[in-house]
């Protein structure tokens, strides 16, 4: 199973799920039915849930969510924790249903001036409360549709309680390119190649205007996902990237932009492209030509 480390903020959604989604496809082809698939299964819902991202399982694996559901199923069946999570994103047999003050823990955060719980209410969404002297949590009323909102909540909260690990302006800047990061959260977008050129465009803009170094890294990731998406779609159709730029009509036409480009997209293949098929997009970026 690859590591997917939920509670690291660092962690990217692109690759976690890109890692699962690829190994399931390689899985299923010689192990249908076994536990690793089954397993692989369930933390492609996790991870979607976990990171709120919009994800089509016919497109990305072939088969219904109620399939995937079933293969997730048989995993958590045999882990008392996973049965948990399971049951709350799905059937919620064991837990009040759409329960806000029905809280499942997932975990914590212990080097804080406050020793902080994170966790999923009987709505789907996540939370966050602290423990005073081991007594029982005291949970916000505050509710996430993702991880890492829960988590910069959290920053926030301190920031706002005079407390000096963290900046208030830097955190509330988090907050808010956070929730514009996460309309990208996507994890296939079929575009046009015209659409394709204005979303790098415009993700392009939204990273400069960042102020906050959580949503810069955020929007660089976004940038290079784009920019290996054209690429790609440029060498999938034999233009070059000159030509693919040219057609679009959406770009400022420079050897400059080109080769940011070509750069962005090889640091999205190093970052993000699972290790299997690394090798196939280095070498279609080395012969991708940029005049």
């Amino acid at each position: 199973m690859p590591a997917i480390h939920y509670l690291d903020p660092r962690q990217s959604w692109r690759a976690a799920l890109d890692h699962c989604v690829v190994r399931f496809r390689d899985v299923r082809t010689c192990q249908n039915g076994s536990a690793y698939h089954n397993e692989l299964a369930f933390h492609i819902l996790k991870a979607v849930h976990w990171w709120h991202v919009d994800f089509d399982p016919g497109s990305a694996l072939g088969i219904t969510q109620a399939t995937l559901q079933d293969l997730a199923a048989m995993h958590a069946s045999g882990n008392m924790e996973d049965e948990a999570l399971f049951d709350l994103l799905t059937t919620q047999h064991h837990l009040r249903a759409n329960d806000a003050d029905h809280i499942l823990i997932l975990g914590r955060e212990t080097t804080l001036p406050l020793n902080i719980l994170f966790g999923v209410d009987g709505s789907r969404q996540f939370r966050f409360g602290w423990l005073v002297a081991e007594e029982m949590p005291h949970w916000s009323p505050q509710q996430f549709r993702d991880f890492l909102s829960a988590w910069i909540a959290v920053r926030v909260m301190i920031s706002q309680k005079g407390h000096h690990l963290f900046d208030r302006d830097e955190w509330l800047s988090t907050r808010r390119e956070h929730a514009q990061a996460m309309l990208w959260n996507r994890y296939a977008d079929h575009a046009d190649d015209t659409r394709l050129t204005t979303r790098y465009r415009a993700a392009t803009a939204l990273a400069a205007s960042c102020r906050s170094t959580f949503g810069m890294v955020e929007f660089e990731r976004i940038v290079q996902e784009l920019a290996f998406d054209i690429a790609r779609r440029a060498g999938d159709t034999g233009q070059s990237l000159r030509q693919f730029i040219q057609a679009s009509g959406q770009l400022q036409d420079s050897l400059r932009v080109r080769m940011l480009i070509k750069q962005q997209a090889r640091q999205h293949v190093r970052t993000t492209i699972t290790p299997t098929a690394r090798e196939a997009y280095e070498i279609m970026l080395d012969t991708l030509a940029a005049q």
